[in-house]
């Protein structure tokens, strides 16, 4: 009698949750966002199912394309007039603003079916695209149509790359690269890569899950230590700790996006505090009580709106922060039967 009951009362608790997870979209787990700079209304998420089009305007959300159900969106790069690319636990996958489809990028186009966790499209000389992947640092030159993988006989020690930044200084054209095996610097010069160590005495940094240039400084997003700051003409190193309820956060940060309004602050995304930001010329970390989000990557709008893609206990969502109310605004995606969604934006 004691065990049926106990049985009920198990089924009574896990009725409501499994009857809740039928109601929400698949696709749930936001994992990358991206702003658009060519239609500046857009905002696009990727979560671990499809793709989706948020616009601004109208206040509507858009599944793109069935082509891209069941995959992963990892990153999103919508700076082409006529394609966005998209970097997919399969691969390079394009989508085309006219037709509203996605295609894949084939094998015989040079890259195979490995995870892409980041895209870059180069802004100085403007002429390559680089893929951040599971297997090595991969390189597409838009003039001649030439994809390069860069792994260890480049240089390259770390199997998986997980950021790139693009360094605007220095003589000749350079990337930063965060892998599993800590930092690397790409130079064109030598079309080579060079890992960058810390001193001996400095902590060891092997995860590195987001990289971002800011002036004279390269900022890493480590997976156990949080903000670490290296400075390229000093060559030195510095642990950014933050403080929550008087110790060391350690947080894990996922993504890094320096302020493109507000040069003195620099945004992050966390594996358990969602976004938090930093205020380098004060010197203070602003957190907003996100606890246990998971903020997989960040970016602002033309309207200097910083949006989030994140991921919550009960699946995931859209989190937009706007600054003049200095407010969070969330929504997760609920699907009907007619397979339109139902969305409200709900103070967080």
């Amino acid at each position: 009698m004691r065990k049926l009951l106990f049985l009920n009362i198990i089924i009574l608790f896990l009725c409501p949750v499994i009857q809740a997870e039928e109601i929400y979209y698949p696709g749930t787990k936001f994992i990358s966002v991206a702003a658009d700079v060519i239609e500046t209304n857009l905002i696009w998420f990727g979560t671990n199912k499809c793709l989706l089009k948020y616009n601004r305007s109208s206040d509507k959300w858009d599944i793109i394309s069935k082509d891209v159900k069941d995959i992963r969106v990892i990153a999103i790069n919508p700076l082409e007039k006529d394609f966005i690319w998209l970097g997919t636990v399969q691969g390079v996958k394009k989508y085309s603003r006219a037709k509203n489809t996605v295609e894949k990028i084939k094998d015989k186009d040079g890259i195979l079916d490995i995870q892409i966790n980041a895209i870059l499209f180069d802004k100085i000389i403007k002429k390559y695209i680089w893929f951040a992947s599971d297997f090595g640092l991969v390189r597409f030159d838009t003039e001649t149509g030439e994809w390069k993988t860069y792994a260890s006989k480049e240089g390259l020690t770390a199997k998986k790359v997980n950021s790139i930044a693009e360094d605007p200084g220095g003589d000749n054209y350079s990337l930063w690269v965060g892998t599993d095996n800590g930092l690397f610097k790409y130079s064109s010069q030598r079309d080579f890569l060079v890992k960058v160590n810390p001193p001996e005495d400095f902590i060891e940094i092997k995860g590195i899950n987001a990289v971002a240039v800011d002036e004279s400084y390269v900022l890493i997003g480590s997976a156990n230590y949080g903000l670490v700051v290296y400075h390229k003409e000093k060559n030195s190193w510095q642990l950014y700790a933050r403080k929550v309820n008087g110790e060391n956060a350690n947080d894990c940060i996922l993504s890094i996006m320096p302020d493109l309004f507000e040069p003195s602050s620099i945004w992050f995304g966390t594996r358990l505090h969602g976004v938090i930001r930093f205020d380098k010329i004060n010197n203070i970390w602003q957190d907003f009580s996100q606890d246990n989000i998971i903020a997989a990557s960040l970016s602002i709008d033309v309207d200097n709106n910083i949006w989030s893609a994140a991921s919550i206990c009960s699946g995931g969502g859209a989190f937009k922060y706007l600054k003049n109310e200095n407010k969070w605004l969330y929504t997760d995606p609920l699907i009907v039967i007619e397979d339109k969604f139902d969305l409200t934006w709900r103070k967080y």
